[in-house]
């Protein structure tokens, strides 16, 4: 009887162990890669959604009330269709124009002083068109708010924003600035 001889796989199994951990360790690394592949794939496809939605909503730099509800049935759904793809767009009007009875070149020490600068025209209509979002989230839709509930709100998304000329009253004969966010999830 020999001392320490196991048998003929007896003594190979100490050297399976690093083996068996280095092919389980090269798996496992390759599944990990190809799940952060996919996430970065499925990221990538939202935003080239987002692009798609907001090149049909920003064909010209400026964006009157009208014509943004009138191209919301149209022009936006049917690209987010295509797309299949869920999306909010939403204009927001920052239509304010510099008081003249302040005096221009007092110092201005805070922002808070710089807004009391800042005054609403008249006839401006600042609250813009409501929300144009997919059929699929009509019913998560609160007007009050002009916002979605929370329940409905998605996990993953992606939100852009685009700066764009806006109508500022109601006749569009004053224009101004605003900003366009386009958000869409699966």
């Amino acid at each position: 009887m020999k001392k320490g001889f196991v048998g003929p796989i007896g003594d190979d199994i100490p050297s399976i162990f690093p083996i068996v951990v280095g092919v389980v360790l090269f798996i496992s690394t390759i599944g990990f890669v190809n799940s952060q592949f996919d996430a970065r794939n499925a990221q990538l496809g939202l935003k080239k959604a987002g692009l798609g939605i907001s090149y049909a909503v920003l064909r010209s730099g400026y964006l009157s009330d009208a014509e943004f509800e009138s191209q919301c049935e149209s022009n936006y759904r049917t690209a987010a269709d295509r797309l299949a793809r869920k999306y909010w767009v939403n204009l927001k009007k920052f239509c304010y124009y510099a008081d003249p009875t302040q005096d221009p070149f007092s110092a201005i020490t805070t922002l808070d002083s710089n807004a009391a600068r800042l005054k609403p025209e008249n006839d401006v209509d600042k609250t813009g068109p409501k929300p144009c979002f997919s059929k699929a989230i009509q019913g998560d839709y609160e007007p009050g708010a002009k916002s979605l509930k929370a329940s409905a709100r998605p996990a993953s998304y992606d939100l852009m924003q685009f700066p764009v000329a806006v109508q500022c009253n109601k006749d569009a004969t004053v224009k101004g600035p605003g900003m366009l966010y386009v958000v869409v999830w699966k």
